[in-house]
């Protein structure tokens, strides 16, 4: 069921906190996140984030239109009711052609909603969430 409607906007951290629970979908430029929800309204909802190892606060909104632009074009045809939606920029989102942009936007709303997909697993980096084991054999000493 696609929306007819506008969206609205996400803007407290506690809702996309409840998105990062749901399903993620990754893609060159961004990074799709999507939950169903309970909510009266029924209206989908969308946030916006891109965080600063992706580059300078002028980057980073030039990121934020891009995928803004990309939501205005495609979100009403593709975008399900009664959903939450959060796209995470990346730095690929400023060199990719718009083009491109909007095909991944469609692929991954298709994804987002298709029963059978099931999001990749988490990726931990050193020094990210999650505690990391080492291979290097313990020294026996407290440091």
């Amino acid at each position: 069921m696609t929306c007819s409607s506008p969206t609205i906007r996400l803007k407290k951290r506690g809702e996309f906190l409840a998105v990062a629970k749901g399903l993620r979908v990754p893609r060159r430029g961004f990074v799709l996140q999507a939950i169903k929800t309970t909510q009266a309204t029924g209206t989908p909802r969308i946030g916006y984030t891109v965080t600063k190892k992706t580059g300078n606060s002028p980057q980073r909104n030039r990121i934020k239109r891009r995928l803004r632009a990309v939501v205005a074009d495609l979100g009403k045809a593709h975008m399900h009711i009664g959903y939450d939606y959060v796209l995470i920029g990346r730095h690929a989102a400023l060199s990719l052609p718009y083009e491109r942009l909007l095909s991944d936007f469609m692929a991954g709303m298709k994804l987002a909603h298709d029963p059978d997909y099931k999001s990749p697993p988490p990726r931990f980096r050193k020094g990210q969430g999650g505690k990391q084991k080492s291979n290097r054999p313990s020294s026996g000493r407290k440091h």
